[in-house]
């Protein structure tokens, strides 16, 4: 026998997803513009809608990154636009096609300037982003896989390298990057264990040998001991040495309440990072 009468639930829930999809498309944006965006924005693309965007605004700099609403294909950003106010009502402006690219494009999420550079940050996921080195004239000198945290008047920038995001533990890494040689150089975690470390790392290893290995198999966990679980905070840098914090946290947050805080420095001349008292 055929049933006649209410649609099932799943199907009446599918129907009003769609037209409320539909509807959505035909509403006006309620997107910024360019102009709302940044003051004295380009008469050409004052009146353009923008999306996933920020906005660097300072004594001496004013930088926008970001996207035009109208060149979205099916919501996928395509291309990058860059704007620089290099004078009185000038501006520089250059794009980035996903097409020719050689970074991979993203929702802007941050904007640095250090020296005579700039850093874009481009989101990957939760834990990850790409950052687009450009110069004063706005071309793209270099790419780093992460985010930046602090930048120097130099130019140097100090950076956290993009991580797994579905992981049991994140383990942060901090870099220096050099915008004048483009290379970058670990500086955390320390090439020499340190006092804080030791005793966390110690503390895991108890942790996970009472768990036992089928708590960490079928959990897909590595319990492995020297990986901590752990973020990073008030990172400061200036021409000698890079100063932050570390937060510590147990990798089974419900079975063990254990947390610390350690306070790191950076040597730059001396290449080395040690635990301050």
């Amino acid at each position: 026998m055929r049933r006649t009468g209410a649609l099932p639930g799943w199907c009446a829930l599918i129907a009003l997803l769609l037209a409320l999809a539909f509807e959505a498309i035909g509403q006006p944006s309620d997107a910024p513009t360019l102009a709302e965006a940044i003051e004295g924005a380009p008469a050409a693309y004052a009146d353009r809608r923008v999306t996933s965007f920020e906005v660097l605004a300072g004594e001496d700099v004013t930088l926008f990154a970001g996207y035009f609403e109208d060149e979205l294909e099916e919501r996928i950003l395509r291309v990058l636009h860059v704007f620089l106010r290099v004078g009185d009502g000038a501006w520089k402006h250059v794009w980035f096609s996903s097409s020719d690219a050689t970074f991979r494009l993203g929702s802007v999420v941050r904007l640095y300037a250090a020296g005579d550079y700039f850093f874009v940050g481009l989101h990957r996921s939760p834990s990850a982003e790409t950052t687009a080195v450009l110069d004063r004239s706005l071309d793209h000198v270099g790419t780093i896989n992460g985010w930046i945290v602090a930048a120097a008047p130099g130019g140097h920038a100090v950076f956290q390298r993009s991580m797994i995001h579905f992981s049991p533990t994140h383990s942060p890494r901090l870099a220096i990057y050099d915008t004048e040689s483009g290379r970058e150089r670990d500086i955390y975690p320390p090439s020499e264990p340190t006092r804080t470390r030791v005793r966390i790392s110690q503390a895991y290893a108890w942790l996970y040998e009472h768990l036992g290995d089928d708590w960490c198999y079928r959990r897909n966990h590595h319990c492995r001991a020297e990986v901590l679980n752990s973020s990073v905070f008030d990172v400061v840098v200036d021409a000698a040495f890079v100063d932050f914090s570390v937060r510590y946290r147990p990798p089974v947050m419900e079975m063990m309440p254990l947390e610390a805080v350690a306070r790191y420095r950076h040597d730059r001349r001396a290449g080395a990072t040690y635990e301050l008292d």
